[in-house]
């Protein structure tokens, strides 16, 4: 009698509603009173109404409704197959295969095995046709040659492999569209050669940050610490051009010039990036007597025709910067992996930052050192101990050197084409009261009550 229901019972709609006229039953056969007139009512006959009542609202609803559903599942068609096959249990007429019998006659052929019904087999695909062949001449052979395919002119064993972003190699607009396992792979600029060889030799700040770049586990991290890297480019660059300008001849009037929306940004609100590449714009104009801090200095600040250059590329990471802290960021990996390679709607981050580290390559012949002590010797020169802060190790190595001059313990030099060049005020060694260890710092601002403010290159404290 239960397969007349639905499983599970509590669904069926059927058996709520014989619950709901049993209990209905019940309750009127034990609340209402007899007539004065009518012998007792007994237990028995009420028990027999409810047998009744339950047949005829649950056990006859119950069967009419399967023998419905019998009769509109016989009358419904079959599906119909999809590409040669249907759903279990049902094939068209005359589409089934009886049960092969267990021996084959000889030279028939194999027949499937006896397990039950079958699909008819499917019919044979068209073979692949290859594109036509063209005949063109072979200087070598002297006559003609099959060509494929018609529109490459070369055969497929002649054409070049695209290069996978995974590899290294640098990422331009160029090349294929980006599938999305290319875009979240991180790998393209943790192993560049470009970004290697400059945390490794470029001043300690700016090393740090493009090793962040390169052991970043998404490309959400690679894009921060990308965008990061172009500040830590342009403090390096900005500062070490600064003190050299400061240390040659500061009252010059070309150099005053240069100097003087810096020092005036410095002493009023603090200087951002954008000073500091504007400084370096003015720099590249100054006269050749003048001199640079370092090797193609000079050469790398000009700005190239069509966009091109070292301080095209540092514009274009602070343009991305500030995008990104008037609530441009990216919001998942995926876009942060497009800004990176795609140059179609941005520009390729991760290209931009390896030209900026290849341009600046003569920055790592400055070598920034922290003098530890120094004390003169009989020979005329002092002997300087040093930490050399340069790289991405933040446990600088120790050296050695001679000076003709007194160096300042606790302040951080620079290697001119002319002896060492003094860092102080831009660059400075202090304690930093949040991180509680010693931090290294540039010059933000100066402010009237409490002097100068000094920020960390690591995490911006001030």
């Amino acid at each position: 009698m239960l397969g007349l229901f639905d499983r599970p019972l509590v669904k069926d709609w059927i058996v709520w509603w014989t619950v709901f006229w049993v209990a209905m039953f019940g309750c009127v056969a034990a609340f209402s009173a007899p007539d004065s007139g009518s012998p007792d009512p007994t237990v028995a006959g009420d028990v027999f109404a409810v047998i009744i009542l339950g047949v005829l609202f649950a056990v006859v609803p119950a069967a009419i409704r399967l023998v419905i559903r019998k009769v509109v599942a016989r009358r419904a068609p079959a599906p119909v197959p999809v590409g040669g096959y249907a759903p279990y249990g049902y094939w068209p007429a005359g589409s089934v295969s009886p049960v092969p019998a267990a021996v084959s006659p000889p030279g028939a052929p194999p027949q499937p095995p006896a397990w039950g019904l079958v699909p008819p087999p499917l019919p044979p695909s068209p073979p692949p046709v290859p594109p036509p062949l063209r005949a063109t001449s072979d200087p070598a052979a002297g006559g003609p040659r099959p060509e494929w395919p018609p529109e490459s002119g070369t055969t497929p064993a002649a054409a070049a492999p695209e290069p996978s972003p995974a590899s290294g190699a640098r990422l331009t607009k160029d090349r294929p569209t980006l599938s999305p396992a290319d875009v979240l792979d991180t790998s393209s600029l943790a192993g560049s050669s470009a970004l290697l060889a400059g945390r490794r030799t470029l001043p300690f700040p700016a090393g740090r940050a493009i090793h962040a770049v390169q052991v970043a586990l998404d490309r959400k991290d690679q894009y921060e610490a990308t965008i990061d890297s172009g500040d830590a480019l342009t403090l390096c660059l900005g500062i070490t051009v600064a003190a050299w300008l400061r240390s040659i001849n500061p009252r010059s009037e070309a150099v005053a010039e240069c100097m003087a929306a810096l020092i005036e940004a410095i002493q009023t609100g603090g200087a951002a990036q954008g000073h500091w590449l504007g400084m370096l714009e003015r720099f590249a104009r100054l006269p050749e007597e003048v001199g640079e801090p370092f090797a193609g200095a000079r050469a790398a600040f000009r700005r190239a025709k069509g966009g091109r250059g070292l301080l095209n590329d540092l514009d274009e990471l602070l343009r991305e910067r500030n995008l990104s802290a008037h609530g441009g960021r990216p919001r998942n990996p995926f876009e942060a992996g497009a800004r990176l390679l795609d140059g179609e709607r941005h520009p390729p981050l991760g290209s931009l930052l390896e030209d900026a580290v290849e341009r600046v390559a003569g920055l790592a012949a400055t070598q920034w050192v922290l003098i530890e002590s120094g004390k003169y010797t009989r020979d005329g020169v002092f002997q300087v101990d040093a930490s050399l802060i340069m790289g991405d190790n933040p446990s600088f190595d120790r050296i050695k050197f001679n000076s003709p001059v007194p160096l300042v313990d606790g302040d951080l030099y620079f290697r001119g084409p002319h002896g060492h060049i003094s860092l102080t005020p831009f660059v400075l060694m202090r304690y930093c009261e949040t991180c509680r260890q010693p931090e290294l710092c540039y010059l933000d601002r100066v402010d009237n009550r409490k002097g100068a403010v000094l920020k960390s290159f690591a995490n911006g404290h001030a």
